[in-house]
């Protein structure tokens, strides 16, 4: 049975790198496989993470209290939304759910998971389709392709 140790302790020391592994072992009595576990893939992660707040500490010094108050504001708003629309979802599901056991016809659930994929697109949680420019630029490739095979043909 794996013994109980403090993970969050753990990775701050880890962090820290005051530590080896080894020594994070004997310190908290787990083994050298039970702290290479734990730590799998943290460097990558949290140095990416260690570095979007130092940015963000350094952009947010440059403004005024007046503009941060506005992104703290901003934020928020996106934090709420993003939790509102996880909600929908979990409703929506569970209404498809109930739909899948009632209904004879797939056109209901149909009717909800486009509308969850929709709103996913419209916020930009799920960003599946092509750029514009990607579209337009096909849409002129494939004209300019059409336009040269009618030459083609009349000449």
């Amino acid at each position: 049975m794996a013994s109980k140790y403090d993970k969050a302790a753990l990775l701050a020391d880890f962090h820290t790198g005051s530590y080896s592994q080894r020594e994070l072992a004997k310190k908290y009595r787990i083994s050298l496989g039970t702290v290479n576990t734990a730590t799998k893939g943290v460097e990558k992660k949290t140095e990416r993470l260690v570095q979007k707040k130092v940015e963000v500490i350094q952009e947010s010094a440059e403004l005024t209290p007046e503009e941060l108050n506005a992104v703290e504001h901003s934020v928020q708003f996106k934090i709420q939304l993003l939790r509102d629309i996880e909600g929908f979802t979990s409703q929506a599901i569970g209404k498809a759910k109930e739909l899948l056991t009632v209904s004879d016809s797939g056109s209901d659930f149909k009717a909800v998971v486009e509308g969850v994929d929709r709103l996913s697109v419209m916020t930009k949680l799920n960003d599946r389709h092509a750029k514009p420019t990607q579209v337009q630029q096909n849409t002129q490739n494939n004209g300019e392709k059409t336009i040269t095979r009618v030459f083609h043909v009349v000449e």
